[in-house]
């Protein structure tokens, strides 16, 4: 998962690897100086500090002494990285892709013992489920279920309008629960039957179970999300330490 990062740094990130998609530095191999990117950005020196602190843990630049922040441009011609944490809106912007979302499913159901197992409560326990289908330029590629223990929210869950924001947002805004780190198993599959008809395809698929958990390691999200193989191809990057 990418550091904790402010909205406002968030936002120069982004803006920032935008910069260097767009060829706004294809003249030179390195980055301009903490100040000028300060002003390009119109932002503090901080900020900037710590947007390339973060660009750095994940592999967009290097920072080299006496020679500057030297832009991995390897790195930047992935198109879908499996090692950083995105929501799916931001994965396929990134990528340069427009991007919708339906929810296709909301309700209540009871937890069996496989559900139970994964977020550790009782078998019978409320679980909220939300399906979801997400486009990109139009064309399905995602098909997402979320499962949440229905009692961790504090907000009435008569608000439908909370399901459908992304489930990050749902968990902390709202059960006050912040996902730190997930576990993660990805297995190729041939498209369920009853998925085939959302994703227009039966091939190939890429199933991803997670479980997300909070720093007290509490499993606090369930997900079993589909990714189209004949659109993803995801890559990582591996580090040395």
């Amino acid at each position: 998962m990418r550091p904790v990062v402010t909205k406002l740094s968030s936002k120069v990130l982004r803006d920032l690897y935008a910069l260097i998609r767009d060829g706004y530095f294809d003249n030179s191999e390195t980055l301009p100086k903490e100040e000028d990117l300060a002003k390009i950005l119109q932002v503090s020196r901080s900020v900037i500090r710590d947007v390339l602190k973060t660009m750095e843990q994940e592999g967009y630049v290097v920072r080299v002494k006496k020679k500057g922040t030297i832009i991995n441009r390897r790195v930047f011609d992935i198109k879908f990285r499996m090692d950083i944490e995105y929501e799916f809106k931001d994965l396929l912007e990134l990528a340069r892709y427009q991007h919708s979302a339906e929810v296709l499913e909301m309700k209540e159901i009871a937890a069996d013992e496989f559900l139970a197992e994964k977020l550790e409560c009782e078998v019978g326990e409320k679980i909220f489920k939300v399906v979801k289908l997400v486009k990109a330029n139009g064309l399905p590629v995602i098909y997402c279920e979320d499962f949440t223990v229905v009692a961790s929210f504090k907000e009435s869950l008569n608000n439908k309008n909370i399901f459908r924001l992304p489930v990050f947002d749902q968990l902390e805004k709202f059960a006050g629960e912040r996902i730190d780190f997930k576990l993660t198993k990805l297995v190729p599959c041939q498209t369920p039957p009853e998925i085939q008809k959302y994703l227009e395809d039966d091939g190939i698929m890429l199933m991803v179970e997670e479980i997300g958990f909070t720093n007290k390691l509490k499993p606090v999200l369930f997900a079993n999300v589909y990714w189209r193989g004949d659109f993803f191809s995801f890559q990582t990057i591996r580090k040395r330490y």
